[in-house]
């Protein structure tokens, strides 16, 4: 019909869009429920070449409530997003509707690529982003570049491609001094201090924070914190750093300032500041930390907050929930293609087996291969080929401190010295979070 007839094509869907946008008794539906007419309606008035004003009049009015941004930060319901975004394409992620203006293009490349990171299919997210990083978007829409800029980075980081990680947010702090408007140039900052900070380059991923951090105060009269997603950054790295103190108070003032605190996602990154860096209620902080993550349908920040939970529970001698958490960590990470995470999964499986009393000790992360590794020589190998591969020389200390938790355990004096030298090297370096762990190993040496 829709090519023997295009315009009757087009009038039944006019009328259909019509009548679905109508349904809502109320302007702003506040439930996923109430929106699902507006989602129909974007789908006929698409199909009706009414894209402008499905834009306009549904997805950015009514669903997004604008910069709000209500769908995502309120629901977590990036899916719901996506089946809203997908029908502004004339081909599905890289090319919009000419249909729609160009702002209204550039906005859907960005929220695409946003929403489809989101939910792990992170090589689809490439597609967007990429295209709102071509000459005529950066020209015409600097701010929105920069804005693709920052979340290309972030989707490499996840991938474990740190060089294209570090190149596009060196670009995005570039970019981010030519509009007058500088409101992404500290976000541009602690994105390359991510980068920097997974590589290791710890001074100069501390110099990106606080550069944005005296940005932050000048423009906040006085305020230093940043907001939640960049202040969970400088809080990682800060930790590395052993700067506990330091990163509490952050995460305390954070939680008090309410930076952001109708995004889900971002309610669930104060709570996980808190539970990486507090001494107290760091458990109760966490778990608060990874419901607030479900919530928010994020996966590539649930990870974090599980990795996080395992490490605790680990502590705290419960196997079998750890277990779980890393097991979870693990399918995310393995489907999305998340290096870092894959590599973050090895190493605590290893701990974890450590922890149970033995050195083959069975600790199966991926039920579906025959030939999982089960004891932690074999998770120690995958994570060092992983960190190898990927540069992710963050991991390096863990990995010379859990080779030396297996020698002791097996009673090789040598190895295990040799390892605690290594990672002695590396709290030298400046990576103080590995302090306690390498004063507890170097006293269970002295027993053997």
């Amino acid at each position: 019909m829709r090519k023997r007839h295009p315009k009757a094509w087009r009038q039944a869907h006019q009328r259909l869009y019509e009548y679905y946008k109508a349904l809502p008794e109320k302007e702003l539906p506040d439930t996923l429920e109430e929106m699902e007419p507006l989602v129909a309606a974007i789908a006929h008035g698409c199909s009706a070449g009414l894209c402008q004003q499905a834009f306009d009049e549904i997805y950015w009015k009514r669903i997004q409530r604008q910069e709000e941004r209500y769908l995502i930060y309120t629901h977590g319901a990036y899916g719901i997003d996506i089946m809203s975004l997908v029908h502004f394409f004339e081909i599905t992620w890289t090319k919009p509707s000419v249909k729609l203006d160009e702002r209204a293009q550039i906005t859907v490349l960005n929220n695409s690529g946003f929403a489809l990171r989101a939910v792990g299919r992170l090589y689809e997210a490439m597609e967007p982003l990429r295209t709102g990083l071509e000459e005529p978007w950066v020209q015409k829409f600097p701010c929105m570049a920069t804005i693709s800029a920052c979340n290309l980075s972030h989707l490499n980081i996840n991938l474990g491609n740190f060089k294209v990680a570090q190149k596009i947010s060196d670009f995005a702090v570039r970019n981010s001094k030519t509009y007058p408007e500088k409101i992404w140039d500290t976000a541009s900052l602690t994105t390359l201090g991510d980068s920097l900070h997974q590589v290791g380059k710890l001074d100069a991923a501390k110099d990106c924070f606080l550069e944005a951090e005296k940005i932050h105060i000048q423009r906040y009269d006085g305020v230093r914190i940043l907001h939640a997603m960049q202040e969970y950054r400088f809080c990682n790295l800060l930790c590395s750093l052993g700067d506990y103190c330091g990163a509490e108070k952050r995460a305390i003032e954070l939680l008090k300032l309410g930076f952001n605190q109708k995004s889900l996602l971002y309610r669930a990154l104060t709570f996980l500041s808190l539970g990486i860096t507090s001494q107290i209620d760091k458990l109760k902080n966490t778990d608060h930390a990874v419901d607030l993550l479900r919530q928010a349908s994020h996966d590539e920040f649930l990870p974090h907050g599980l990795l996080a939970r395992s490490a605790l529970l680990i502590k705290q001698s419960n196997f079998d929930a750890a277990l779980t958490d890393l097991k979870e960590v693990h399918e995310i990470a393995a489907h999305s293609n998340m290096l870092p995470h894959l590599t973050d999964s090895h190493l605590e499986a290893a701990r974890l087996s450590l922890a149970m009393g033995g050195t083959i000790e069975r600790i199966i992360l991926d039920k579906t291969a025959e030939n999982a590794p089960v004891i932690a020589k074999d998770h120690i190998k995958i994570a060092s080929r992983l960190i190898d591969k990927t540069g992710y020389d963050r991991r390096k200390p863990d990995l010379a401190l859990v080779r030396a938790r297996l020698a002791i355990a097996r009673g090789e004096q040598e190895e295990a010295r040799c390892q605690l030298d290594i990672a002695s090297g590396y709290v030298d370096e400046g990576w103080k979070i590995h302090e306690v762990e390498l004063a507890e190993l170097t006293k269970m040496l002295l027993k053997i």
